[in-house]
């Protein structure tokens, strides 16, 4: 069985047809009527045995250089001594043949039993047949086979699963490598076999529908394993970056670049590998009676829409697809939100009406609702997933297209484009659910998050660009996405923001690798480059997401340390700009606009746009006319209040007051005054009992009682009279910690204030500043969930605190902090 002139002659066929099947044919054929011949050569001492193929010999399907799988089936309870030297003989034989059998010596009785240290004997005996030797023990086994699968159906069935979930494990559980296992990787040859496997075990076989696209998945991968063979002149199975050359360059496939093709073989492998696992969670759930009880409680999250059985979400009339496709959407929603897969038939339906799904998705304007809203999912990543695996992603964002199966040869990367953008997106999710190792400092940035969906967005565009190479990706990625979202009438300040994240998106990654984290310089260059606190937190879990999806462990404790390390410096720099900084040069023409900028911090033109500027300045005009201009808008996250006032102490406190003692949650604020002496003071907030939502004429009163606590008619501690405070719950409680410094402003002490997020903490914190005779030059506060960080510039007749002032104050802060 060595080299021969027959074998070269297939090896030829094979490289000028790429017809894997001729080759498994071929080698089939010569290696059983080899082995068949050897085994009857060993005359009568065998004559009791039969040799019995199993795996992949059994399915005949021997590459080139496979394992020749066989069991030599004694006939009584044992081989005889004399007998088991022949069997000896016999493998030797086959090994100095230049096969490579993989044997063991079995009785009928140890072929029919199940044991969980050795399932791999009866997953084999699925593909058994006879070879050569005694047809009656043959018989004999077959029978009993008959009936231990039939009676055991689910004992293998689940031992199968068990090894199943194993081999998927040592790949993380995903297709997407780069450089895949073709036979042992998820969607690889051996979930091909797992589909056949499953049938014989009675497991639901593939539909009609799914068949064209198995066969051609099993071609291509077959193709694959024979030129890799071939080409190692081994049993090599892994399609590295110089054979994946190769391959192109051999036109054994119709397709001349090397990223069509590994595109085409991640789209087949993520149907066989949903098609696969959807039977093993069948199998898992039949064996698993608490799972059975879980599904139970998922089928009663049903609606007038969705229905859930079996763990996966149907669609109740998907014949609405197509006079309502908004519904597919809200499907996805509803998945995202109960964290349910769609179910197979589900998906199907949607590719049914996939035109007028795309129809629906180019129309202007059409799906930005329905999508925002997924964006904002506590577990948005899985919902974006479903999309993708469903193919829907690409049908809301076309430029996706690019990215899916996209192979970028990176030295560390592990995964293509499309699965490490996902896998970031399900990093952030466990960041946001506080499952990521030391998730207190990461959670608490992302709870900061005013609107996670622009984060979201980022991180599933950040690497799209690389579609064009490496070089330059953050600045096409960022175009990608804002064509994307300018087609789909996404608002332009998170289209703003999308784009500065994704441009940035390296800044900290390449401090972390080759800046000194501890010079001043490096702390000025990255606060230049981040611009704004909001975009520090933003790019810091962008940067955590990002790293941890590019292998397991990419995130160890060292770099989580650098990468805090980046932001405290990064922070630090920013915060003492927040006074430091001030606008010289307004740069417009417009001299009401410019005189309104001029002295404001640098920040504010960082964090507002054109429109908003614009927007300040009428309500400046309204302040210069009846003392104050304030305007409320609901936006989709929270209420935004802004007011323009002639600054005055205390004012901070003021609407802080009266904010609440309306019941409502200080999420955000900030505070600074310019050269004209006029305030500016923006709160997000939010309504906890909705009694704005529920009640218009209260919104209308909040407007009243603000103007009036800022025109002085109403005095703000009268609206927090009987508003009850509550008391943390046990475990809840935040330390609390307030410190000050002199060397961050020339004039001003720097305050900051870390505390647990309540109502009328604000007020709490600016009251004490007044009452002391301090003045707040700029105030930025952010609340969400059971922290707040608040940032105070004060001065005291035009002067720094003393440090004797500073310790009293802090005192104060602290004591209000706890109260």
């Amino acid at each position: 069985m060595r080299a021969t002139a027959g074998w070269e002659r297939v090896r030829q066929h094979f490289l000028a047809t790429g017809k894997a099947e001729h080759v498994l044919e071929k080698r089939c054929e010569k290696v059983e009527a080899f082995i068949r011949k050897a085994f009857e050569d060993c005359g009568p001492v065998l004559e009791a045995a039969a040799l019995v193929a199993v795996g992949g010999f059994g399915r005949q399907e021997l590459f080139p250089y496979s394992d020749v799988d066989l069991i030599v089936l004694a006939g009584g309870a044992e081989l005889a001594e004399e007998s088991s030297a022949a069997v000896a003989d016999f493998i030797r034989g086959l090994w100095d043949a230049g096969l490579r059998p993989a044997h063991s010596v079995r009785t009928a009785g140890e072929c029919c039993s199940l044991e969980a240290a050795n399932a791999e004997l009866s997953i084999s005996l699925l593909d058994a047949r006879f070879v050569a030797g005694n047809v009656t023990a043959w018989r004999t086994l077959e029978k009993r086979l008959d009936s231990f699968f039939h009676n055991r159906r689910q004992g293998v069935a689940a031992e199968l699963a068990r090894l199943v979930r194993l081999r998927h494990a040592r790949y993380q559980n995903t297709i997407h490598h780069l450089e895949p296992n073709i036979k042992d990787s998820p969607g690889g040859l051996r979930d091909i076999h797992l589909l056949a496997w499953w049938e014989k075990l009675g497991i639901e076989p593939p539909g009609k529908e799914d068949l064209p696209q198995i066969e051609e998945a099993a071609r291509l991968a077959a193709t694959l394993r024979c030129f890799l063979h071939y080409r190692s002149g081994r049993d090599d199975n892994v399609l590295s970056f110089q054979a994946q050359e190769e391959f192109t360059a051999s036109g054994l496939v119709p397709i001349s670049h090397t990223e069509d093709w590994m595109r085409k073989y991640f789209l087949n492998a993520r149907l066989i590998h949903r098609l696969a696992v959807g039977r093993l969670e069948a199998v898992e759930a039949r064996a698993s009676k608490l799972l059975e009880e879980f599904r139970g409680w998922r089928a009663r999250l049903t609606t007038s829409e969705f229905t859930v059985a079996r763990n996966r979400v149907y669609l109740k009339n998907p014949g609405r697809l197509k006079t309502d496709p908004g519904l597919f959407l809200r499907l996805f929603r509803f998945a995202g939100l109960h964290r349910v897969l769609p179910a197979l038939e589900t998906e199907r339906r949607l590719a049914e009406h996939r035109q007028a799904l795309e129809d629906y998705c180019r129309q202007s304007g059409q799906i930005w609702g329905a999508l925002h809203e997924i964006l904002r999912l506590p577990h948005a990543g899985f919902a974006l997933r479903c999309l993708h695996e469903s193919g829907m992603l690409g049908l809301v964002f076309p430029e996706w297209r690019y990215a899916e199966g996209l192979v970028v040869r990176d030295f560390h990367h592990r995964y293509t484009v499309d699965e490490h953008s996902l896998l970031a997106l399900e990093r952030l999710d466990s960041i946001g659910s506080a499952q990521e190792p030391r998730p207190d400092r990461l959670a608490e940035l992302f709870e900061t998050q005013e609107d996670p969906a622009a984060l979201r967005l980022a991180l599933l565009f950040h690497d799209a660009g690389k579609v064009q190479g490496w070089a330059h990706h953050p600045q096409i990625s960022a175009r990608m996405a804002t064509d994307a979202l300018r087609r789909l009438e996404a608002p332009e300040s998170l289209s703003r923001q999308v784009a500065f994240l994704i441009e940035k998106h390296l800044v900290l990654a390449s401090a972390m690798a080759g800046r000194d984290l501890h010079d001043p310089v490096t702390a000025r260059h990255l606060a230049d480059e981040v611009e704004t606190l909001e975009n520090l937190s933003a790019l810091t879990l962008m940067t955590a997401a990002d790293i941890s999806a590019v292998y397991p462990g990419a995130l160890n404790a060292y770099r989580l340390e650098q990468l805090w390390r980046a932001h405290v410096v990064t922070h630090a720099e920013l915060t003492r700009g927040l006074e430091a900084d001030r606008i010289q040069d307004a740069r417009t023409d417009a001299p009401e606009k410019a005189a309104f900028l001029l002295g404001f911090p640098v920040r504010y033109v960082r964090t507002h746009g054109e429109q908003e500027i614009d927007d300040h300045v009428i309500l400046a005009r309204e302040a210069a006319a009846r003392g104050v201009g304030l305007r409320i808008r609901h936006e989709p996250a929270a209420y935004r209040l802004d007011v323009v006032t002639p600054d005055r102490p205390a004012l901070v406190a003021a609407l802080s007051a009266a904010l609440a003692g309306f019941g409502l949650h200080i999420l955000k604020a900030e505070a600074f005054a310019n050269r004209q002496g006029l305030a500016l003071t923006t709160f997000l907030f939010s309504d906890p009992s909705r009694s704005l939502d529920l009640n218009p004429s209260e919104l209308e009163r909040l407007h009243v009682t603000l103007e009036r606590v800022v025109l002085g008619k109403i005095h703000p501690e009268t609206l927090l009279k009987g508003r009850l405070r509550k008391p943390p719950a046990p475990g809840q409680e935040v330390r609390c910690n307030v410190a000050w410094n002199n060397s961050a402003s020339e004039h001003s002490t720097l305050i900051e204030v870390s505390a647990g997020g309540r109502p009328g903490l604000l007020y709490d914190l600016s009251n004490s500043i007044a009452r002391a005779g301090g003045n707040i030059g700029v105030v930025l506060i952010e609340a969400e969930g059971r922290r707040a960080r608040a940032v105070f510039y004060i001065s005291e007749a035009g002067a720094k605190l003393s440090d004797q002032a500073a310790d009293r104050l802090c005192a104060r802060l602290l004591q209000a902090a706890k109260s």
